[in-house]
């Protein structure tokens, strides 16, 4: 066994909190938790017996803290450190300000109690008034306090961009601002000893791009700080004045100055004489800049020097060293500021500069008063590689790559301007928002803060939202004002638990009419499913909204069953609509709650045994399925997704992804059967791969880029591939673009992987040498094509695509796979696609592996620079699911190994279109099924007519006749009575369920056309209805005879006028078609494809598109007439 061999078998996960482990990898919410241990090293080590306190509020960038410090409970309880999570961020503080009281008065059980504020940017915000008072208050001399404050600058999972410097600034509080995961540790312990020595709170600032990334990282022991000695007490006191903390505030800060020059933080990283341009920066920023320099053709800080470029790095933004940093940049002709956001640093350079140096200082804008940094968004490399070379040209700085990106920008961004956002977030499969968020005709609402925001892209007059914890309280100000006399409100447990009951006792106060929609889900999905503070009830929920005077609550529940008692009205979820129309007729402020577990939560616990499995399963009859997507529309569900067959577009459920909720089953539609059985364990073992398998040549280092689906194991793929690299011992860095996707939207991952160390930063303009596409939808997205190269990067590309908002929202409208691989193919050098869902089902037994097949092929391909030993430990290691993706890394493996023609590989598949008499014949054969041999050969006669008319296309098909022969069939194999009852008891659909269920007993799901409100819900029938379908699948020779007893109902008669007006249509077609109205005709006959679905589905589509089939056939006669076919053909 080799040493990196035994290094990765002998490698845990939970060693990164051993503080005598020093080469580690970790993330950016597991530095801190670290660097709470090493808080407590660092003081026994001195001697100190101290205590830690952890509190805060969750929030993305800092959303998964408090899981990560419960997974440490044993770690930071033998360190003393007692974590409290918050109802909310002010809260928090408040009590952070509490442990620093602690020496104040008798009882003491420590010298001192470090303590650690976490919340994100809007925290801060509504925090203020709490974290000024304790600030002013001051810190204990073996305490300290420091606030990390999460930043969101790009908004990806925000309400507003963000970016705290000002407003800590304005609290009079020291700002530390860290480059990566290392200086969380390093900057966090720095702020503690700087809050101790000062009496100042001190703030740390987290950006998403270092909270959501990972790194190989070295540790050394804690060093102890030099603190000077103190003139006066800054620290907190039992008995104090306002007065004597605003003169003792300016002494504290001067303290800063003091701390700083004995344990320095600000460096200057590259020093040149008399530079051409000194660059200051901060934070991420600095890699940032670093990155785009070696782009630039300057890697080492030797090259970067001849140039006459001074670099540098400021740890502590705030307060500035002005005397210092006036110090670093006279000299120069000119100094850039490069920071994300504002002009912070750039407004406190030109502070330290006025009335002394003459340097033009840069930033926001160039030497000419003109836009050069942007201050939107998260600054990337990419734009301040265009702001270093349009300063070069002005100082003559030799960028020796400057002309590789100088003319770039014009047709670059053209072509993105051509590729839109093409993935927006889902609600997940059986999320209880689906439903949830629905509303009554007529009414409208407003969004809330939680996963349920995304009700306003979903089509459901869900519009506008408010601050957290202000819901509802803007309907105050809109409803004096308004003809509009209610309005729901969408508000989320977590939210109602954190401040929003306040807005609901505001809207009683004002006696507006209003309803509140509490959605209670049990868990704060959006952050990572953490339970709600306080273990609220149902009923404990409706005692407190009653104690403040709203004038009814009602529930409405998955499980009505568990509300046992009957203090309130409980009805079924389906019941829903109905709720919401008598709560919107009461005047005053009602409130309505949704008891419906999230679905991510159930999903969990079913992974890890804390939930029974599902009772009962659903699977599509595709045969029955018409493809019109009423089940989507009912259940809002992304598990559905289309499929396309040799007889147009169906829906199939991904089992793997199903939690079975089952409210895609009231969706208007025969097809879908439930069954009660057990999964059958279809893991298939590949155990010759081991064996058997050349292994590549492992290349030395890659930049890899991961392009994804929410919820599908994106950033578990970039973790295990980390891990693996951390395994061989080589450098790694991750950085995740998450934003808003907890499922269903775009999720990218930034690797690279390295001998020696590496720049931890996202990739830049065309460094993807290796893009695993998960999902190639997001690939072509504009966050990821400008990433790839045509000359660099290797593409391994998953063929199954995933439900996009295009076939939930509007069920319509998906993206098809040969037009999605045909735009992705020029910015590649090279793809290999595979259908990794369908091999991950075959080979492991579970789609949700399908990642780890993408994972074997790039493996065999030599694209990855990680040993076999060392991935197949790590997924070991990530301990989900080990045997099934094992096994799917391993059928990934021996899928690239078999396929040996490579050139085949690198052109997209292409849609698979049967030759027209085959297609014909085969619809022909199928009526003779479907009726008998005389129903067949009338279609097979309207079909030839229709040929004899059709010329052609220009590339030798008949798209007239095909879509005749389509449309035809559709409408002469109506989906009736008897037809759903044959295709419902074939033998094939039996062996369907037989191969993935042991012991299945099948049920059925239907709303007969003899119910006269088929709308409102459908019949469970059980097992013995099989025998009775085949009986009316027998004797389906009386269709449309006297004997037919269904051929008086309204669906029937709609059947038969439809195929009559199509048979109109077509031979009007067959007579006249011609070269001048072929594209109308076309039009014609696939527009009334589109007429499909059962009762009043298929009525509604029919309505929705009579007028258009009524405007292509007056122009159809128009194009017909001699006159118009003369002039065109002249």
């Amino acid at each position: 066994m080799s040493d990196l061999t035994a290094r990765a078998q002998r490698i845990t996960l939970t060693q990164k909190y051993a503080l005598d482990e020093t080469d580690l990898w970790l993330t950016g919410t597991q530095a801190v938790v670290r660097l709470l241990l090493e808080q407590n090293r660092l003081d026994v080590n001195s001697r100190r017996h101290t205590a830690g306190f952890v509190t805060g509020y969750r929030g993305s960038p800092l959303a998964g803290l408090d899981l990560e410090l419960a997974r440490a409970e044993a770690q930071i309880g033998e360190a003393n450190i007692v974590f409290q999570p918050a109802i909310n961020e002010d809260l928090a503080a408040t009590a952070a300000w509490g442990s620093q009281q602690v020496g104040l008065f008798q009882g003491k059980k420590h010298d001192g109690v470090y303590s650690l504020w976490y919340g994100k940017s809007p925290g801060l915000d509504r925090s203020t008034d709490a974290i000024r008072h304790a600030n002013m208050a001051g810190t204990a001399p073996l305490g300290g306090v420091l606030a990390i404050v999460g930043d969101d600058p790009d908004c990806k999972s925000s309400t507003l961009p963000s970016d705290s410097a000002g407003v800590l600034r304005d609290l009079q509080i020291p700002i530390l601002d860290p480059t990566d995961v290392g200086e969380l540790i390093d900057f966090g312990l720095y702020g503690w000893a700087l809050s101790r020595f000062t009496g100042c709170w001190t703030a740390m600032l987290a950006q998403t791009s270092v909270m959501d990334s990972s790194a190989t990282i070295e540790r050394s022991e804690p060093s102890s700080f030099a603190f000077p000695r103190l003139d006066f007490d800054p620290h907190i006191r039992l008995v104090d004045t306002p007065h004597e903390q605003e003169r003792r505030m300016a002494h504290k800060l001067a303290l800063v100055h003091e701390f700083t020059a004995q344990n320095p933080i600000n460096h200057v990283v590259v020093d040149a004489p008399r530079p051409k341009l000194a660059i200051v920066t901060t934070g991420k920023s600095y890699t940032n800049v670093r990155q785009a320099l070696r782009l630039l053709g300057l890697s080492s800080e030797d090259e970067i020097r001849e140039v006459g470029i001074r670099l540098i790095k400021l740890g502590l933004i705030w307060p500035t060293n002005r005397e210092w940093l006036r110090n670093q940049v006279e000299d120069a002709q000119a100094a850039l500021v490069i920071e994300s956001k504002s002009a912070f640093l750039e407004t406190e350079l030109k502070s330290a500069l006025y009335g002394s140096a003459h340097v033009p200082i840069l930033g926001k804008e160039d030497l000419d008063g003109l836009p050069l940094l942007t201050p939107f968004g998260e600054l990337q490399v990419d734009s301040m590689i265009d702001a270093l070379v349009r300063i070069g040209d002005k100082l003559n700085l030799n960028l020796p790559q400057a002309g590789r990106f100088a003319n770039r920008s014009g047709e670059f961004k053209h072509e993105l301007t051509s590729m839109n956002a093409k993935r927006k977030p889902l609600f997940c499969p059986g999320c209880p928002h689906s439903g949830s968020t629905k509303l009554p005709e007529g009414s409208r609402a407003f969004a809330g803060i939680g996963c349920h925001y995304m009700a306003q892209w979903m089509h459901r007059e869900t519009y506008l939202f408010t601050h957290m914890g202000g819901e509802g309280a803007n309907w105050i100000g809109q409803a004096p004002f308004t003809d509009t006399n209610h309005v729901f409100v969408n508000l989320g447990d977590g939210t109602y638990s954190h401040s929003g009951l306040l807005a609901i006792r505001a809207s009683v106060a004002a006696n507006v009419n209003v309803t509140y929609k509490i959605l209670f889900n049990e868990a704060v999905a959006m952050t990572g499913g953490q339970a709600v503070e306080g273990n609220l009830t149902v009923a404990d929920v409706v005692s407190q909204v009653r104690a403040e005077g709203v004038k009814h609550v009602e529930v409405v529940a998955e499980e009505p069953r568990k509300h046992k008692t009957g203090d309130y009205p409980v009805s079924n979820r389906s019941q829903l609509n109905e709720a919401q129309r008598r709560l919107r007729s009461i005047a005053g402020c009602t409130v309505l709650i949704v008891d419906h577990a999230c679905a991510n939560e159930k999903r969990r616990k079913r992974k890890r045994g804390l939930a029974p499995p599902p009772e009962r399963y659903v699977m599509i009859n595709e045969d029955v399925c018409e493809g019109c997507g009423d089940c989507v529309s009912k259940s809002g569900c992304s598990a559905i997704k289309v499929v396309q067959t040799e007889f147009g577009e169906k829906r199939q459920i991904e089992q793997a992804h199903c939690i079975q909720d089952l409210a895609c089953v009231d969706g208007y539609c025969p097809a879908f059967v439930e069954i009660r059985g057990t999964p059958r364990n279809r893991l298939t073992h590949i155990t010759s791969v081991k064996v058997d398998l050349p292994e590549p040549e492992i290349p030395a280092a890659k930049n890899i880029l991961i392009a994804g689906v929410g919820g599908t194991g994106v950033i578990t793929l970039s973790q295990v591939i980390a891990v693996a690299a951390h395994l061989d011992a080589r450098r790694v860095s991750t950085l995740d673009m998450t934003g808003l996707a907890q499922k269903g939207g775009a999720v990218i991952s930034h690797v690279r992987i390295g001998v020696d160390d590496v720049w931890r930063t996202r990739l830049a303009h065309e460094e993807t040498d290796v893009l695993i596409a998960a999902d190639p939808v997001t690939a072509t997205s504009q966050e990821v094509a400008p990433l790839l190269s045509h000359e660099r990067t290797c593409a391994v590309v998953n063929e199954a695509l995933s439900p996009s908002h295009l076939s939930v929202v509007d069920h319509d409208r998906e993206h098809g796979l040969t037009d999605v691989l045909d735009e992705l193919l020029p910015w590649v050098h090279s793809m290999t696609a595979v259908d990794a869902l369908k091999v991950a089902d075959e080979q492991a037994g579970i789609g949700t592996v399908a990642n780890s097949v993408l994972l074997g092929l790039a493996y065999q391909r030599g694209l990855l620079p990680v040993s076999l030993a060392s991935l197949r430990r790590a997924i070991e290691l990530n301990a989900v699911a080990v045997e099934a993706n094992l096994a799917a890394f391993d059928a990934g493996r021996m899928h690239e190994h078999e396929d040996t023609n490579r050139d085949a590989l690198m052109t997209p598949p292409t849609e698979n279109v049967p030759d027209l008499d085959e297609f014909i014949e085969t619809r022909a054969r199928r009526l003779e099924d479907y009726q008998d041999v005389d129903l067949a050969d009338i279609y097979r006669a309207h079909l030839k007519r229709i040929r004899l008319s059709d010329m052609g296309a220009k590339d030798g098909s008949f798209p007239v006749t095909h879509a005749a022969a389509d449309a035809l069939y559709h409408f002469m194999a109506i989906k009736d009575e008897y037809e759903v009852a044959r295709l419902l008891t074939m033998n094939s659909f039996e062996r369907r369920v037989a191969d993935r269920f042991e012991r299945a007993e099948i049920s059925y799901a239907f709303a007969p056309t003899w119910l006269r409100t088929p709308t409102k819900g459908k019949r469970r029938i059980g097992s013995w209805m099989e025998p009775v379908l085949k009986v009316i699948a027998s004797i389906r020779s009386i269709r449309g005879t006297r004997l037919d007893p269904f051929r008086f109902s309204e669906e029937r008669k709609l059947d038969q006028l439809l195929l009559k007006q199509f048979i109109n249509d077509l031979t009007y077609v067959s007579d006249r078609l011609n070269e001048t109205n072929y594209d109308t005709a076309l039009a014609l006959l696939v527009t009334y494809r589109k007429v499909k679905g059962f009762g009043h589905v298929r009525k509604g589509n029919w309505d929705r598109l009579a007028g258009d089939i009524d405007s292509l056939r007056k122009q159809l006669t128009e194009l017909s007439r001699p006159s118009v076919i003369a002039i065109d053909q002249a």
